[in-house]
């Protein structure tokens, strides 16, 4: 799918460029439900949302530098889509622990995309970072999907934390 005035890298990811702005998170989340109603993934449509809404928020909240956001996908029995926010914030925030009492008002983003994700992490890239997610359909495999191999690959790796649903 074509996004008019939207980049499209030559892997089929759509990229949208957004300020840091609490605004940006709003739009964000109605680019990922659209690309992926149009991809044939409705059933990931909710957590992609829940997702995306917690990467762009933080990256507004805590780098508060300009961020593109990146949606791919991967078809056929891969059945997965990827989701990435860079910022130009390149320090990593220590993730907050639960409390006895329950979690905090904040510092809840990463600990919901680690329930929802098959997999997520964050890569250091020149000039800041990108924390990415991934999400695998249900069933994946059950007919062709839309891009045709899509991947989100963030450029000049330096360092790199993965975590993943157990």
């Amino acid at each position: 799918m074509t996004v008019p005035g939207l980049p499209v890298e030559s892997d089929g990811a759509v990229v949208l460029p957004l300020p840091a702005l609490y605004s940006s998170v709003t739009r964000a989340r109605h680019l990922v439900r659209d690309l992926l109603r149009a991809w044939d993934y409705p059933e990931l449509v909710e957590d992609a949302e829940l997702g995306t809404s917690e990467l762009v928020a933080n990256a507004v909240r805590h780098a508060g530098t300009d961020l593109v956001l990146t949606v791919g996908a991967q078809g056929g029995s891969a059945g997965v889509v990827k989701i990435a926010v860079q910022d130009g914030e390149p320090e990593l925030l220590r993730q907050t622990v639960a409390r006895e009492s329950g979690l905090p008002e904040q510092g809840r983003g990463l600990q919901i995309v680690s329930t929802i994700a098959s997999e997520w992490g964050v890569t250091i890239v020149t000039g800041g970072k990108v924390v990415w997610f991934q999400l695998r359909a249900p069933g994946a495999g059950a007919g062709a999907r839309s891009p045709a191999a899509a991947q989100v690959r963030p450029r000049h790796h330096r360092r790199h934390r993965v975590g993943s649903a157990g």
